[in-house]
């Protein structure tokens, strides 16, 4: 395996992120998460979003997690507490987008517009501006029906000798690294 451990989680202080490097315009993500905080200075933390454009967005605003798309967003009817381990999954395709926390779906059809300028989906931040403060358990990216990314925690051994977080994807066999400043913390070993 190129890492050391698999970890319980990541977490961001709010200044690390990932680029998933993959680019759809039907998202669907299944995430486990746990937010230290529910709201921030702009009353947004993006847990995914597209690094450079606009087009999606999944994220907890005052205590709900949102799924947001250029046409409309979907609001979970379930409250987003701090601290507390949440199973979340958010799907958006051409006709429909639905938000289900912990099992409670909230959804909405209609015609769902998106960005026509793709960029990568990226984890723990939206437009780079929007950050996500809190762990990462597991990450499952679809394409449509298709699994792209399956993403769990590691630690490894940098190139400097460092112990370092980041990402492992079971489908690539890639780690993804913290694309922002500073360091995740890293979770302990499972």
């Amino acid at each position: 395996m190129p890492y050391d451990s698999e970890v319980e989680y990541l977490e961001s202080t709010g200044t690390q992120w990932i680029n998933t490097g993959h680019e759809t315009n039907g998202v669907g993500i299944t995430i486990d998460v746990v937010a230290s905080k529910t709201t921030s200075a702009t009353n947004e933390m993006a847990i995914a979003g597209r690094v450079a454009s606009v087009g999606f967005e999944l994220y907890i605003a005052k205590g709900m997690a949102s799924i947001w798309t250029q046409s409309f967003y979907v609001a979970s009817s379930v409250g987003i507490l701090p601290n507390i381990a949440y199973h979340i999954t958010a799907v958006t395709d051409s006709n429909r987008q639905s938000i289900s926390v912990d099992g409670v779906v909230d959804s909405q059809t209609g015609s769902v517009t998106s960005s026509a300028v793709f960029s990568p989906i990226a984890l723990f931040t939206h437009r780079k501006s929007y950050m996500f403060v809190g762990r990462i358990y597991s990450c499952k990216i679809h394409d449509g029906a298709t699994l792209v990314r399956d993403f769990i925690p590691v630690s490894f051994t940098n190139e400097l000798g460092e112990q370092e977080g980041g990402l492992y994807d079971k489908i690539s066999m890639l780690i993804f690294r913290n694309q922002g400043s500073g360091a995740f913390v890293i979770g302990p070993e499972v």
